[in-house]
């Protein structure tokens, strides 16, 4: 095995054993965590619903028109003075 993997089972062993011996800190441990993972959760779902998604239902038939006049001024779209 490689020292990483060897070194992470002794990790995980050392965890187990901590949380035998206090539960309230691995009570805690998950509470923060499914904490962390549904405020992120949300978060993503709010902004891929408010930013990412279409709000039309078929998008790739939208067109767009628009008028090339070079005698406008670009920044404004009205005539020159």
């Amino acid at each position: 095995m490689n020292k990483w993997l060897t070194d992470a089972w002794q990790d995980l062993g050392f965890a187990l054993r901590l949380f035998r011996r206090r539960p309230d800190c691995a009570i805690l441990a998950a509470v923060t965590l499914a904490f962390g993972i549904g405020a992120t959760t949300a978060v993503y779902t709010i902004v891929h619903a408010v930013l990412l998604r279409s709000p039309y239902s078929d998008p790739n038939r939208i067109v767009v028109i628009w008028d090339n006049n070079s005698r406008r001024r670009p920044e404004t779209g009205h005539p020159p003075r």
